[in-house]
């Protein structure tokens, strides 16, 4: 369990991020995220809340490995991003709750110049697909 987070002016919030094993049973929770797209070479376009799943050729998912029963509850965020969630296979992401959730989605003025597209370095296969 996290509790009494805070992230404030960050590129990015809460993230989990994974290729080898499991990540299950994690609560987060009374946690305030204040994120903003960064200039420069930063990982992230300023998503309060990020799970991906690495996998592919180059990075290989273990068979049954997933991320699961991930509870967030009792947060508030103000970001120029939105939440991410994404893997190449399905069901590799589940059981994901969110609960008391306060969001206020705001335009930031590094919108124009770097929003509008997802941000997954660090995997190339992800990476890849995307640029596709």
């Amino acid at each position: 369990m996290a509790t009494n987070l805070v992230f404030f002016n960050c590129h990015r919030g809460i993230t989990f991020c994974y290729n080898q094993g499991d990540i299950r049973d994690v609560m987060v929770s009374n946690t305030i995220i204040k994120t903003h797209m960064t200039t420069g070479n930063w990982w992230g376009k300023a998503e309060p809340i990020v799970m991906y799943y690495h996998s592919g050729d180059k990075n290989p998912v273990p068979p049954g490995s997933i991320i699961e029963n991930i509870t967030f509850s009792n947060i508030r965020a103000i970001s120029e991003g939105g939440i991410v969630l994404w893997s190449k296979v399905p069901g590799n992401i589940r059981n994901i709750t969110i609960r008391d959730w306060d969001f206020s989605l705001v335009v930031g003025e590094n919108l124009m110049a770097y929003g509008g597209n997802f941000d997954f370095r660090g995997d190339p296969d992800i990476y890849e697909i995307v640029q596709t």
